[in-house]
């Protein structure tokens, strides 16, 4: 996987379901709550970003699981990757 494909498969997973999900949120949010909501999520989200980006060029590991092995150990590595695994079943789902 080239890295165009690797941008357009993240933007894909991080903009596309939250697109179609932002009005609905938005409505059951309120409109004072919600801008606020988002702008605090985004940046938490910029930040978790840059410093898994960080991390993945010192270690030079491109890989989450990789990642989580280093840093917790095989145990939360599992763990981990349990995770994912529901969390890429809830999304098919929905």
């Amino acid at each position: 996987m080239n890295s165009l494909q690797a941008f357009i498969a993240l933007v894909k997973a991080y903009c596309a379901i939250n697109i179609l999900l932002l009005p609905k949120a938005f409505r059951n949010g309120g409109y004072i709550l919600s801008p606020i909501a988002l702008a605090v999520s985004c940046f938490f989200e910029a930040t978790c970003a840059v410093k898994l980006s960080q991390c993945a060029k010192y270690t030079g590991l491109t890989s989450y699981s990789d990642i989580v092995l280093l840093s917790f150990g095989p145990k939360f590595q599992r763990m981990f990757q349990v995770v994912i695994a529901i969390v890429q079943f809830q999304f098919t789902i929905s």
